[in-house]
């Protein structure tokens, strides 16, 4: 299920600026599956991160791996070429699992940066890892408030999505998304009257006699239905 939560300052808006989520979406084919290839095949594709920049999408994303777990860039003009672009394991870890990326221009730096997950031999818990050599952004200042957080008011899952027309059935599934950004820097900013939210999806059904690393995770997009 995908959650969202705002600042408080968004409280001050007049009432016709304030944001208000979709009451239900629908979603499309997969748009990154799995790809079938004869080294480092893939079984799931997952947590996607996304930015246009230079008249092109960026899709940075986890990748399962026999063995492990990494980041997958791939690039396209548009969307329906998504899947057969060209996929690229990036060697930012000597780590048998980092994943789960997030990626933003900083303007300040005036550099990309790619924050994400990283498991390291002997540790307990997962590390944060970012693909800088300089120091950020320790603190997010605000009270944050909740405005869709619980399954009978979700922003977006099981309860209030369904397949776009022509589209079959492939997920109940809203897991690990991202609303697609109007800009690429640090401010993630969103356009409320153009929301499209990337996530990865699969059936309930299908994780049945599955371990977590095993679930045939693929990525599509919602749109709001209404």
């Amino acid at each position: 299920m995908a959650c969202l939560w705002i600042t408080p300052g968004s409280e001050s808006l007049p009432a016709q600026e304030a944001f208000t989520t979709p009451r239900s979406w629908e979603y499309s084919a997969p748009l990154i599956a799995p790809e079938n290839r004869t080294t480092d095949r893939s079984r799931a594709q997952k947590d996607p991160t996304v930015v246009f920049h230079d008249g092109r999408w960026h899709v940075f994303m986890t990748v399962k791996l026999p063995g492990r777990s990494a980041i997958e860039h791939c690039s396209f003009a548009l969307w329906e070429n998504a899947h057969s672009a060209a996929r690229t394991v990036l060697g930012v870890s000597d780590s048998d699992y980092y994943c789960a990326p997030q990626v933003f221009w900083f303007e300040p730096h005036k550099k990309w940066y790619l924050v994400y997950q990283m498991g390291v031999p002997g540790a307990k818990m997962m590390w944060v890892a970012y693909s800088t050599t300089k120091t950020i952004a320790d603190r997010l200042d605000g009270v944050w408030r909740p405005i869709a957080d619980t399954f009978e008011k979700p922003f977006a899952s099981a309860r209030n999505i369904r397949p776009a027309k022509g589209v079959s059935r492939w997920t109940d599934n809203v897991s690990h998304g991202e609303l697609i950004r109007d800009g690429v820097d640090q401010t993630l900013t969103i356009d409320p009257d153009n929301l499209r939210f990337i996530f990865q999806g699969m059936l309930e059904k299908d994780k049945r006699r599955k371990g977590y690393g095993d679930f045939n995770w693929r990525i599509g997009m919602l749109t709001p239905a209404e």
